[in-house]
């Protein structure tokens, strides 16, 4: 059994303790609607499109890593498609890459956003992605951690 400190649960916001330390209450978080970036399934491609919608959300999260998926179902069958024939890894960053900079009018996309979105398709460490983005001519970068998608380089 993993032994935690004794206060761990002090430094989360929503728990408090109750009468015996081995019990927490999770307390109620006020309800947020806010514009999170959220994948779903659409197109007779079977591919995961990503959009920016106004979600409910209780908790505290990273902006840049959270991503909304409503219904798992449409998210599980590419990932099983992708697991039996597996794409390019460099061909699902590509894509993913296209996708996110819709999302954003300068057209760029940070890289803790692409590497949570490439990992709802396939698991990536983040070496790997870093390694494409500073290897290939077709990502550019513009700061910042923040990469472009250049479409002239015939890719």
């Amino acid at each position: 059994m993993l032994e935690y400190p004794r206060c761990w649960w002090q430094k989360m916001k929503s728990l408090t303790r109750q009468e015996s330390e081995s019990h927490l209450r999770l307390n109620n978080l006020p309800l947020n609607w806010l514009w999170l970036k959220t994948s779903i399934l659409v197109g007779s491609d079977g591919e995961l499109v990503f959009a920016t919608l106004k979600q409910i959300v209780s908790s505290d999260y990273n902006e840049r890593m959270a991503i909304i998926v409503p219904d798992a179902d449409p998210v599980d069958l590419v990932w099983e498609k992708n697991k039996n024939e597996p794409p390019p890894f460099e061909q699902v960053v590509v894509d993913t890459v296209r996708e996110l900079t819709k999302l954003n009018p300068q057209g760029h996309v940070h890289v803790t956003e692409l590497y949570a979105a490439v990992n709802t398709v396939r698991r990536c460490p983040p070496g790997p992605l870093m390694s494409l983005l500073e290897t290939r001519p077709w990502f550019v970068h513009v700061g910042d951690l923040h990469f472009r998608f250049d479409d002239s380089e015939g890719k």
